[in-house]
């Protein structure tokens, strides 16, 4: 069983699809990009493409969600901040 500080790319759901293949198959990699960017931020201060390639992101899936994930992750963190 996986922790809350497991990594969203490596926990597996019942089907034993690990975040990222259930990101792909229902279409919300940028909001899991975003999670691995907030998540990477909070420990760095910043989140490199490098990174995201670590986390298992393609280029292509960098290069096509990854300003839409950062704007979803300085909204989120924004909202961290107000609340």
């Amino acid at each position: 069983m996986h922790s809350p500080n497991t990594p969203l790319r490596v926990r597996r759901n019942s089907r034993n699809e690990t975040a990222l293949e259930v990101a792909r198959r229902t279409g919300s990699v940028p909001n899991l990009m975003a999670a691995e960017m907030l998540d990477r931020a909070s420990i760095d201060g910043s989140c490199s493409e490098d990174f995201l390639k670590l986390c298992g992101f393609t280029q292509g899936e960098i290069l096509m969600y990854g300003p839409q994930a950062r704007q979803l992750a300085e909204r989120k963190a924004n909202e961290r901040i107000a609340a």
